[in-house]
């Protein structure tokens, strides 16, 4: 079974500044099968939280994408992290080393992040309300999606909305999100998820 994955490297100022790629993983191969930069072609809208997950939730849907990953931060340090905790963020941007910072809402280091870190958090907020969409949780062990029954197996998915099997269908739409810096700056298989609680984070 082939599998893809999308990436996003999240910028707020301007489409062009957003990144894409897409990598398709071979299960019975156990191996990279392709590797696509500049994989969605953006709007030509203002560029905002809701304007880019609708861009991405799509491309996921209509691609057959099994897990996406963003380059941000998808939540706020939890103000009642204990004192004395190392750094000045969350646990995973400290061991990680990120470049921005996020504080107890609204703080953010360097101050100057702030407009993109909101930016980012509300993408995952908005992808996250989404029907299907989960969070990952970089802790499990990854699971192999059951193939599509309606059909004979091939190297592509059914897409989700056209495939007749309920089951497959749901499985299909329950997109993977995640921060890569929830999984040590790793993106993992999985399903369609995002990775990282959408609310405030440790």
């Amino acid at each position: 079974m082939i599998r893809t994955v999308l990436g996003i490297d999240l910028a707020s100022a301007k489409w062009s500044s957003v990144g894409s790629a897409t990598i398709e993983f071979d299960d019975e191969a156990d191996a990279f099968t392709s590797v696509v930069a500049g994989a969605i072609a953006w709007p030509a809208l203002p560029l905002t939280p809701a304007a880019l997950a609708d861009a991405i939730d799509a491309f996921a849907r209509r691609k057959g994408v099994c897990a996406v990953a963003l380059d941000g931060p998808q939540g706020w340090r939890d103000p009642a992290t204990p004192e004395g905790t190392r750094g000045v963020g969350r646990r995973c941007e400290y061991e990680c080393r990120t470049q921005g910072k996020t504080g107890a809402y609204p703080r953010t280091f360097p101050g100057t992040q702030r407009a993109w870190i909101e930016f980012s958090v509300e993408v995952f907020a908005n992808l996250l309300a989404r029907p299907g969409v989960a969070l990952a949780d970089p802790t499990a062990a990854p699971r192999k999606p059951e193939p599509c029954k309606s059909r004979p197996r091939k190297s592509q998915q059914c897409p989700a909305q056209q495939c007749p099997d309920r089951q497959h269908q749901g499985a299909a739409q329950a997109h993977v999100l995640s921060e890569p810096a929830l999984a040590g700056g790793r993106i993992r298989a999985a399903r369609y998820r995002l990775a990282g609680p959408s609310g405030r984070g440790p």
